[in-house]
């Protein structure tokens, strides 16, 4: 009985065995998706895949006319009047500075000071200038807004010490309002190289009947030069004359006119006599020679050989 136990067991486990499923193969591995880590001659190793590039924010569009928000009601650009540009950097490109472009720019290639000045060609109202830096990076300024009716000498009428950035729009005023021809604007500080957008001279309504600036007062003559002493001239000589005496304020001619000689008396006066006759007959006709006061003695200092 227990070996018939036994052998149910062993056929019960066989049968068992005999009606599983057989098992599923594995599948085969994908060389495609997993390419080897061993790199041959005909399959080389595969480049790293790079992160994809970054994106930023299409920069602003320029607006060319972004100067005009300082510009107030009843004023005008003097931009058209504008006959000539000079530069203390760069001159050649400084006309970009006064086209009404503030997309166009005016670079010096240099840190301050520097300057740019405008001629318009004659004198004219003006009472603000607009500027338009170009500065990298922003920061403190010194600008002085100049005038000149000459181009030489100029007289500063407006100063900005404060912050300014690039593309910024900065009106300034000029105390008082001028009268010019030249307007110069010349940065004294800047953290960046001195460069601008835009520089506009502008006239308001109330601005138009500013006065001339007074002409500055004409330069004193030059001293007229000094006698040479008759002594010390060339080819004089002395002529005796009368009387004693110590200096030259003596001496006196002893005619009105024509005098031949010089004396220290008591001669008449000249006054009441009309013109002397236009001839050189005396050593003293003519500017030729004077009276002086020689060793004591009046005497007539001449270059004329007439007596």
């Amino acid at each position: 009985m227990r070996v018939m136990a036994g052998v149910a067991l062993v056929v019960l486990t066989v049968a068992c065995a005999s009606q599983a499923p057989p098992p599923s193969p594995l599948p085969a591995p994908d060389v495609r998706a997993a390419p080897s880590a061993t790199p041959t001659p005909d399959a080389p190793v595969a480049a790293a895949s790079a992160s994809p590039p970054a994106r930023f924010p299409p920069a602003p569009p320029c607006d060319a006319s972004s100067w005009k928000t300082a510009l107030l009601p009843g004023c005008e650009p003097l931009t058209a009047s504008v006959r000539r540009v000079t530069a203390s950097g760069n001159p050649a490109d400084a006309a970009r500075a006064t086209d009404t472009d503030s997309c166009t720019t005016w670079n010096s290639n240099d840190y301050a000071p520097q300057s740019i000045t405008l001629d318009l060609g004659e004198p004219r109202p003006v009472g603000h200038v607009i500027v338009v830096p170009n500065m990298t990076p922003d920061g403190p300024v010194s600008q002085v807004v100049e005038v000149s009716d000459d181009g030489v000498t100029f007289e500063q009428r407006a100063r900005y010490d404060d912050r300014m950035f690039s593309g910024g729009v900065f009106g300034l005023t000029l105390q008082p309002a001028a009268r010019a021809r030249f307007v110069r604007v010349r940065t004294l500080v800047s953290p960046s190289w001195v460069a601008w957008f835009e520089v506009v001279p502008v006239a308001c309504a109330n601005e138009a009947a500013v006065p001339p600036r007074p002409a500055p007062p004409p330069p004193p003559p030059p001293p007229a030069p000094r006698p040479v002493p008759w002594s010390k001239r060339p080819g004089v000589h002395v002529l005796p004359g009368k009387g004693a005496c110590r200096t030259d304020a003596d001496c006196r001619p002893d005619a009105c006119c024509s005098p031949s000689s010089c004396t220290s008396g008591h001669t008449q006066s000249c006054d009441a006599m009309g013109a002397c006759p236009a001839v050189c007959r005396g050593p003293m006709d003519c500017g030729n020679g004077a009276c002086g006061c020689v060793q004591g003695r009046c005497a007539v200092w001449t270059t004329s050989h007439e007596r």
